[in-house]
């Protein structure tokens, strides 16, 4: 009661100071469920105090990609291709002035604009928080460039991420909606529209710039759900495979950030199943992410404008001017000439051509490794070292290059196993189960949910398995193998809570 007491005794003009402060929208709905003199103060002045945490939380270079989320958030795809020209159009041009850009937008939104503004940039900045904690350790340890970077993650790292991540929820926005958000076109003129606009999201940010958006979203979950859920029984997963033509694969990641966020959220295997729910919107493959990516290298336009040769000229051949024709003003300060980014980036690629008509461009596919780690994201301390050197950093990526994969999962199955958990998958769902089924020899029920015992010992006689059926503690069947072979390979299985 006293404490109550005391906090209605502050002028109402303080409270209004404080939730002003508050980090996020989120934070101020909060706060104003929590108190009644919370909720008073902000009814006051609603506009002012939403405006002021939003101006606060996002930074005036954030401010421009934010604004154009919010349009294309509500971008009607059956309207035309010219509606994604606009947005890209207004982007442009707010990137020239963001801080004029955090001015005029953020005095004109209403709350619940202001309110997905919030909230998308602090997904965004969840994703980059969680992104370095899982990433950089393995980065640090399998990166060797002959110099260091801080363990935490650093301002222009974070600022890195956060760009990467709005800019992933923007492409899907804008060249990957579900089919049934976009009705054929009979307009001739359309690829050859949508083709510009993605040569042009991707041409307002340098070519290191762009290679932040690429390798950043790990497949472990989809492969863990892939292998043992009974739903997925009948699709064939090869775990050789890589994300950007796993057709499944991408188009739950063209759901965007707050798919993205769910999954790094949970560690649950039934939450998974539900997030990674087979059905619904598809993707045609010509709108998948790893798809637009393609569209990241300079065009042969480029070619002429600076005076290149010819479109196989390799970076190291270009001149000083020609290299500082590259950058753009979506770089901002941090991603100029003179950072470690672009110095990784050319060091990885001096010995190429950067255009996607070059004979190069096939082998960038083999820098999935360097991609996954990030490997011009961190901030490497060049200083004092001879590793800034072109040739030391292109050795370095191609050992990193020539590795396992960094992020590959720890079980792996012959293709025998594969097709044996498919069918046996396929069996159980056909006879009304679903739930997880390990793979790699051991057969238990204990993950399953909706098969009788009698249903069981069917599987079982179909498959030409004589087991023991013996009921666990938490009442769930589990089949224990009488047969040497089953009995030691127990040690594979992976075990659920039903």
């Amino acid at each position: 009661m006293a404490a109550t007491s005391a906090i209605s005794q502050v002028p109402a003009d303080v409270i209004a100071h404080i939730l002003s402060n508050l980090e996020a929208i989120e934070d101020l709905a909060v706060a104003i469920r929590s108190h009644r003199i919370f909720l008073n103060a902000f009814n006051e002045g609603p506009y002012s105090i939403a405006r002021a945490i939003v101006k606060s939380q996002i930074p005036s270079d954030a401010t421009p990609l934010v604004a154009a989320l919010l349009e294309s958030s509500r971008i009607d795809h059956g309207a035309g291709i010219d509606i994604s020209r606009e947005i890209l159009d207004r982007l442009t041009s707010a990137i020239s002035d963001p801080n004029q850009t955090t001015l005029f937008y953020v005095s004109k939104l209403s709350l619940s604009e202001l309110a997905f503004c919030s909230r998308i940039y602090a997904t965004a900045e969840s994703l980059a928080y969680k992104m370095a904690a899982e990433v950089k350790p393995i980065a640090i340890q399998k990166l060797d460039f002959g110099c260091s970077t801080l363990q935490h993650l650093t301002s222009t790292e974070k600022a890195r991420l956060v760009r990467a991540f709005l800019r992933f929820q923007l492409l899907c926005d804008l060249f990957c909606p579900p089919d049934s958000a976009c009705p054929l076109s009979n307009d001739g003129n359309s690829e050859e529209r949508a083709m510009e606009n993605k040569l042009r999201f991707f041409s307002m940010y340098s070519p290191w710039v762009n290679e932040h958006l690429i390798g950043f979203f790990a497949k472990a979950t989809f492969d863990e759900l892939a292998w043992h859920d009974v739903d997925w029984g009948e699709m064939p997963v090869d775990n050789s495979i890589e994300p950007d033509e796993n057709f499944w694969f991408q188009g739950f990641l063209s759901r965007g950030l707050g798919f993205l966020s769910d999954i790094s959220r949970t560690d649950s295997y039934v939450s998974w199943a539900r997030l990674l729910r087979l059905g619904g919107d598809l993707v045609r493959d010509f709108k998948f992410p790893s798809q637009q990516f393609y569209y990241r290298f300079p065009d042969q336009r480029f070619v002429e404008a600076i005076g290149l040769p010819d479109l196989d000229t390799p970076l190291q051949d270009w001149t000083a001017g020609q290299l500082r024709s590259l950058s753009q003003r979506g770089n901002g300060s941090r991603d100029s000439t003179e950072s470690s980014s672009y110095s990784l980036w050319f060091g990885a690629n001096a010995g190429r051509s950067i255009f996607g008509e070059s004979s190069d461009v096939q082998e960038m596919d083999d820098d999935t490794n360097l991609w996954q780690l990030g490997y011009n994201v961190w901030d490497w301390d060049f200083q004092n070292t001879t590793s800034r050197r072109p040739l030391s950093i292109r050795k370095a990526c191609g050992e990193v290059r020539s590795m396992p994969p960094p992020f590959k999962p720890d079980m792996q199955f012959n293709d025998e196993v594969m097709l044996r958990s498919q069918r046996q998958r396929s069996d159980i769902y056909l006879a009304g189960g679903c739930g997880y089924w390990p793979m790699g020899g051991a057969i238990d029920f204990g993950g399953i949910q909706g098969l009788s015992p009698d249903k069981i010992a069917d599987l079982l006689y179909k498959w030409g398995i004589d087991m023991d059926m013996q009921i666990n503690s938490t009442q769930s069947i589990v089949m224990l193998p009488r047969s040497p072979h089953y009995a030691d390979s127990a040690s594979h299985r992976q075990r659920v809570d039903s």
